[in-house]
């Protein structure tokens, strides 16, 4: 029986590899592949970053990531499709390629559903490729046509945050994983990795990752969508979020915020954008608040855009 790993060659003599040979390789490059998502998804399930000494997950990969020289980034699509092929497959991990996976993380879940189904039952010949499955998905999105706007914020007018906030979001996160409030067009500027639509009801949908959030500004959605972001970042499904929403001090739900994280309040008022031209200016000043366990960080990105503060407790 061939084994790969036996195989010893001069430095001076390239022998290509026989088709057996090529097979088997596939084979283990696919063990390697398979075997770091399953061990993702046991220590995600079972909490591992606490039994390491990290507070969050997102801690646990950049220190794995550090410490045996991989791609954070690679580990968290990983995670992804292992989320994605649990939502599939009730369950399973590892079965389905990470490849055709990744495709279908953007998109919420019922449309992952959907999506799969799709593109198991058109595949030609049979042949199940990424590539099919990218089609799919973008045929479901309707990525033929993207007119280039920003973040859409209010519930019933699209208020689009200024892309110089959303490159500021991603200094201080690194990338956002989920943007819970937002649209096709807005995500073509926020990026994120899955986005939740008006019509997917983010409220109702699971949080996780990195988080940016741009709430509906009218009650009682915005109130809702900010307990939301303490409760999922407190219980450790969120790692890390930036929440814009506007400067309500005198409401129970800013106070609830401005009472635990640090917050910038911005100089002027954000310039938003809508469907109907640029540069409308919004009726009151805007907060930036961090959840998240790097605050200097983002102190350091954000003061460019106002004072951060930060609740002082008096011992």
């Amino acid at each position: 029986m061939l084994n790969l790993f036996e195989y010893n060659n001069p430095v001076d003599v390239i022998v290509p590899m026989t088709r057996q040979e090529a097979m088997l390789w596939e084979v283990e490059i696919s063990k390697s592949v398979n075997s770091l998502r399953i061990l993702l998804e046991n220590g995600y399930e079972r909490q591992v970053w606490k039994a390491l000494g990290h507070s969050t997950w997102t801690e646990c990969l950049q220190a794995l990531a550090e410490k045996y020289g991989f791609s954070e980034r690679h580990a968290w699509r990983l995670h992804q499709a292992n989320q994605t092929e649990i939502l599939l497959t009730n369950w399973s991990v590892g079965e389905i390629p990470e490849g055709q996976l990744r495709p279908l993380t953007i998109l919420p879940p019922e449309q992952k559903r959907e999506a799969w189904q799709q593109a198991v039952e058109t595949a030609p010949n049979g042949q199940l490729t990424a590539a099919h499955v990218q089609s799919v998905v973008d045929e479901i999105r309707g990525n033929g046509h993207k007119p280039k706007v920003i973040h859409v914020s209010d519930d019933s007018y699209e208020w689009y945050t200024p892309e110089e906030y959303i490159e500021a979001v991603r200094e201080v996160l690194g990338w956002i994983n989920l943007d819970p409030a937002s649209c096709e067009e807005a995500n073509t500027i926020v990026k994120a990795e899955t986005f939740f639509t008006k019509k997917d009801d983010g409220l109702s949908q699971d949080w996780f990752g990195r988080v940016f959030l741009n709430p509906p500004y009218n009650m009682p959605l915005v109130e809702q969508f900010t307990a939301r972001a303490i409760r999922e970042y407190e219980n450790g499904d969120v790692e890390e979020a930036i929440v814009l929403v506007n400067n309500a001090t005198d409401t129970g739900w800013f106070q609830t915020l401005l009472d635990s994280y640090p917050a910038c309040f911005t100089r002027g008022r954000v310039k938003f954008w809508t469907s109907e031209g640029p540069n409308l200016g919004a009726r009151q000043g805007q907060v930036f608040f961090y959840l998240g366990h790097n605050p200097a960080r983002f102190a350091e990105v954000f003061s460019q855009f106002g004072i951060v503060v930060q609740k002082y407790d008096h011992q």
